[in-house]
């Protein structure tokens, strides 16, 4: 009975183990815009954020793309870094960032947000939760479609992964978003608008005149 008892305790043991092996971080994909009802010159930021990682795990190489119809968006990069993406916080060393930036790139289409603890240079691992990275984008055309990830370019390397590349598990793709034109005025604001600049139009002769009258005198 003792030794069936233990044997019970041991698999347990063994089971939790085993699942905690196979615990794998997942990034997730969102945008604090309500990317329904974007309209024409509309800006919508896209957040990479980093979730589930387990204690006292690293990751050593972090690879992500995102996919959107370059149609309907322009990208807006960041002037303050090469790659035109916005590191986070779990990038909070000055080498990983550097890294990052040298291995990332936000084009028309497509971002891709890669990190490496070995190149180009040596740095610290990633080994916390959060914002990985964002970046900006800007609507140019009415339309309908979705931002989403690129399964063949998101792929991790951590202790987990026996420190091989492996796909990176995701959530939140795909985005579906909804870009309607700019509003137009109403009809009677126009009107009134036309009206306006007819009457400054005439303030302003009148202005002149009285005033090259006086020159004149």
């Amino acid at each position: 009975m003792f030794r069936v008892a233990l044997s019970t305790v041991m698999l347990t043991a063994l089971a939790t183990v085993s699942s905690q092996a196979v615990a794998a971080p997942i990034m997730n994909l969102s945008s604090p815009n309500d990317l329904t009802r974007l309209t024409v010159g509309s800006r919508v930021e896209i957040d990479l954020t980093l979730q589930g990682l387990p204690a006292n795990d690293f990751v050593f190489v972090l690879n992500t793309r995102e996919l959107f119809p370059s149609s309907l968006f322009q990208v807006v990069r960041d002037p303050n870094n090469s790659s035109g993406l916005t590191p986070g916080p779990i990038l909070f060393d000055p080498s990983q960032r550097s890294n990052f930036n040298a291995a990332s790139s936000l084009v028309a289409g497509t971002a891709t947000g890669n990190f490496s603890d070995s190149s180009p240079n040596s740095s610290v691992a990633i080994a916390q939760n959060g914002l990985y990275y964002s970046f900006i984008l800007q609507a140019i055309s009415a339309g309908s479609g979705t931002i989403s990830f690129d399964p063949s370019g998101t792929t991790y390397a951590a202790n987990d992964t026996g420190f091989n590349l492996a796909p990176l598990p995701t959530s939140g793709s795909p985005l579906a978003f909804t870009i309607t034109a700019a509003a137009v005025p109403e009809p009677s604001a126009l009107v009134m608008a036309a009206t306006s600049a007819v009457m400054m139009t005439g303030v302003g002769y009148g202005w002149r005149r009285r005033r090259r009258s006086a020159d004149l005198t």
